[in-house]
């Protein structure tokens, strides 16, 4: 695809060595609720944070990113504004925490200390069996419609891609990943995808301290789909959540870490001491 640039907004911190890199979820982007709320969590706690935007996530049509892609937040702290900082941490949303954990698994920086995952799905081919679901179809429909609109953007530039008429008439995950992610990234098939690009086949590998927060009631992702690999590293901490759907939690959430109440104040608080 040759060179493809990917964004990102800094809120830099004069006095801390410690960068938050910020990642979002399927049809999200740097500005998305979520982020901004990571983002004032991080510089409340007086570090800085880059909420990076993913390739194609602004529509610009160079490209697209798939559920595994780590390589865009190694460009991101490769970068040369990144050099300063001597500790990094990674806090991802849903698609974008299942990112953060498989770059923690492969280490992708030096400087890594930490990574924290908010509702991710952990096991790429249970959760895509479980957005297949009939009960679950308007979730999937607003999903594949926003990857749709990135999708849609690529293949009004680049030649030789499956057309857009033929992706919209995927009636299911693994078809439509055949049809997109698996050609443009080299795999064999959706199976092949969900398990070289998944974190569940290769959690056992995490050795960076990493946090996953997944709620009880999630509408997306449900709680069997993450029970094998949540057990599978001594290096991941699990917290339930009750209360909360997929994302959002109250206001006064307490992950029992102590300081300040709310998920993202939690959650930084716990990264902030490993």
């Amino acid at each position: 695809m040759g060179e493809v640039r990917i964004g990102g907004l800094l809120n830099a911190a004069q006095s801390s060595d410690t960068l938050f890199l910020i990642i979002h979820g399927i049809g999200g982007t740097a500005s998305s609720p979520c982020c901004l709320a990571a983002m004032k969590a991080v510089v409340s706690a007086g570090h800085a944070a880059l909420r990076i935007t993913l390739r194609g996530a602004d529509l610009s049509g160079e490209d697209f990113y798939h559920c595994g892609l780590t390589d865009d937040l190694r460009a991101a702290l490769a970068s040369s504004e990144m050099q300063h900082y001597r500790r990094v941490f990674l806090l991802g949303y849903s698609i974008g925490g299942h990112i953060a954990l498989r770059a923690a698994i492969e280490r992708i920086d030096p400087r890594l200390r930490g990574a924290a995952a908010i509702c991710p799905p952990l096991d790429l081919m249970a959760g895509a069996a479980a957005l297949d679901e009939p009960q679950r179809r308007p979730y999937r429909r607003y999903i594949f419609a926003n990857l749709n609109r990135i999708y849609a953007a690529v293949a009004a530039r680049r030649k030789g891609m499956t057309t857009l008429s033929q992706v919209r008439r995927a009636r299911c995950c693994s078809e439509r990943e055949e049809m997109t992610v698996v050609p443009r990234f080299g795999f064999a098939s959706s199976r092949d995808y969900y398990l070289r690009a998944g974190v569940a086949p290769s959690i056992h590998q995490l050795a960076i301290p990493s946090l996953v927060v997944a709620s009880l009631n999630d509408p997306l992702i449900p709680p069997h789909t993450l029970l094998a690999a949540a057990s599978a590293s001594p290096a991941l901490t699990m917290r339930w959540m009750k209360k909360g759907g997929h994302l959002y939690f109250p206001a006064e959430t307490d992950l029992g870490f102590g300081g300040r109440l709310g998920l993202e104040h939690q959650v930084v608080s716990w990264l902030s001491r490993q």
